[in-house]
């Protein structure tokens, strides 16, 4: 998905190849502005920590707070809106 957005395709477009919703993939891209070490750490706990929970992570602005909240989840398995 990101090698086609920085080609040039819309979300819609990529929406319509991988047969999901426009917003699907607006979400998923948003995943790519975590910090690496989250995305590393999420394939440890991938069980107990949704992708939704993922995608409401990376809508906070700060990089800190998303270490902290992310901190959070990863102990409680909890997910926030």
């Amino acid at each position: 998905m990101e090698r086609l957005i920085a080609r040039g395709c819309t979300h819609e477009a990529v929406a319509s190849v991988a047969g999901m919703q426009r917003s699907e993939v607006t979400a998923v891209l948003g995943i790519l502005r975590l910090p690496p070490e989250i995305l590393a750490d999420y394939r440890t706990v991938c069980d107990r920590v949704t992708r939704s929970t993922l995608c409401e992570l990376a809508c906070v602005e700060d990089a800190s707070d998303m270490r902290i909240l992310w901190k959070r989840l990863r102990c409680s398995g909890l997910t926030f809106l």
